[in-house]
């Protein structure tokens, strides 16, 4: 059965056809909110957080305050951190902080006379290059994407999706029996794989992204962020290995275990790189529900052959 037959079947190809139709011009409407304020005199109870959305403390805030791609200025007092990825924050005379500062790429403009009880990390001119990669992540909020931008997103998706090609051979050539499992389970019952990666993907989005919020907002749980995006990552990355075995089984290969995927189920992946990667240049968080959506049939298939060790009865090796 081929692959078009097997994992791609008409309405599943027409819903990535239409993700893309939908994130692409999606980038040109992206704008930056307004910006939230806490006014003097007001007390907010529990974390603020924004994305691309300025912040104005003028009054108390009980907890972290964080913005990625957005500038932040306090005035008032805040029990937590201040957090701001690609943005800059401003701590005026009047301001008290309680916890650390930190400016992943933007900047600190810090009053002498104001209160930081901890530390205080990030300088505009330290961080150029830092600033630089991160906006090709996250851009400023209502800014246009210069060329320069544009052209250093396409790069780091081109990166990015070389590495995740190199992960997959190299998941391939680790495990080329769980990998084959996979792929017969993905052939064997492709429109079953689609629902349950699409559900698992739906679940751990709804798991992961209030986790995620949560260490992003605090100095500390960063690198518990990045141990946690290579766990979540990392079953994807296994589902895409087990994708290019099935293609490279429609493509003629021999039904048995093998350590390299046929040149065309590698080349295919290559092309997918090259999509995420232009959608990432336009708009990055499109580009990363593209790359899931595409995986998430490899995820089901790893899911229901228990991450390769249960193969689909009846199969024949060696034909």
């Amino acid at each position: 059965m081929g692959i078009f037959q097997t994992i791609c079947t008409r309405w599943y190809a027409w819903i990535l056809l239409a993700l893309v139709f939908v994130i692409l011009p999606a980038s040109a409407l992206a704008g930056g909110g307004d910006t939230y304020r806490v006014p003097p005199g007001e007390h907010a109870v529990g974390d603020v957080a924004t994305i691309a959305q300025p912040i104005v403390v003028d009054g108390d805030v009980e907890g972290d305050v964080t913005s990625w791609s957005g500038d932040i200025m306090v005035n008032g007092h805040v029990s937590g951190d201040v957090v701001s990825y690609t943005g800059h924050v401003y701590i005026a005379a009047t301001a008290s902080i309680d916890g650390s500062v930190m400016s992943i790429g933007g900047g600190i403009d810090r009053a002498a006379q104001a209160q930081v009880a901890r530390a205080t990390i990030g300088n505009a001119n330290e961080n150029v290059a830092l600033s630089s990669m991160m906006g090709v992540i996250v851009p400023s909020g209502g800014t246009p994407a210069s060329s320069s931008a544009l052209a250093g997103r396409v790069i780091l998706g081109l990166m990015a999706g070389l590495f995740v090609l190199a992960f997959v051979l190299a998941g391939s050539a680790i495990w080329p029996n769980r990998t084959f499992a996979t792929a017969l389970m993905l052939q064997a019952v492709p429109q079953r794989a689609i629902v349950v990666g699409a559900l698992s993907t739906v679940a751990v989005a709804a798991i992961s992204l209030p986790l995620v919020g949560l260490l992003a907002a605090s100095v500390v749980g960063l690198p518990l962020l990045l141990v946690l995006l290579v766990g979540i990552n990392a079953p994807y990355v296994y589902g895409l290995a087990a994708m290019a075995r099935s293609l490279s089984l429609a493509l003629g290969d021999a039904l048995r275990p093998a350590p390299v995927p046929h040149r065309g189920a590698i080349a295919a992946l290559a092309g997918v790189a090259v999509l995420v990667a232009v959608v990432c240049a336009l708009n990055p968080l499109g580009g990363l529900l593209l790359f899931y959506a595409i995986a998430s049939p490899g995820l089901g298939a790893v899911i229901l052959s228990r991450a390769g060790l249960i193969v689909p009865a009846p199969v024949r090796l060696g034909e």
